[in-house]
């Protein structure tokens, strides 16, 4: 159940006021990961946006974050905006198979052939076996 992550999330938050200190910023973004978890998983998308993006910013390492704020923003009409929101996690995890994949093929439907190549010669580099990169490689030909 999700109330039970948002429990452990603010496990916390509660210890840290019992002894009188602030939640810090990343205790902070661990909550707002697991509400924006609950939110995603309800399908409400645009409830979720505000949430990720703080999560992004202050625990960068959570990946997931922000391959879901992709997904938040193509669900609301906003797909330009995804697309930079998987540039950003590029910029963090270069390796990121997932990014890659998405990027691709989101250049791809717009006509962005160029970026859509590369993208997918990343994802080769990464994984030689990728059959999705190696066909779309040989259609863009």
């Amino acid at each position: 159940m999700w109330f039970r992550s948002l429990e452990r999330a603010l496990a916390p938050l509660v210890l840290a006021s019992c002894v009188g200190s602030a939640p810090t910023y990343d205790q902070i973004a661990l909550v707002k990961y697991d509400e924006a978890n609950a939110l995603f998983d309800q399908g409400r998308y645009a409830d979720c946006i505000d949430r990720y993006e703080y999560v992004v910013k202050w625990r960068d390492q959570i990946r997931d974050a922000y391959l879901r704020l992709a997904t938040c923003y193509e669900r609301t009409g906003e797909p330009d905006r995804g697309v930079r929101t998987l540039e950003r996690l590029l910029r963090v995890d270069r390796r990121n198979l997932e990014a890659l994949r998405r990027l691709a093929a989101a250049y791809a439907a717009r006509n962005r052939v160029a970026e859509a190549v590369e993208m997918n010669r990343r994802i080769l580099e990464i994984d030689p076996n990728d059959a999705g990169a190696k066909a779309e490689l040989e259609r863009m030909k």
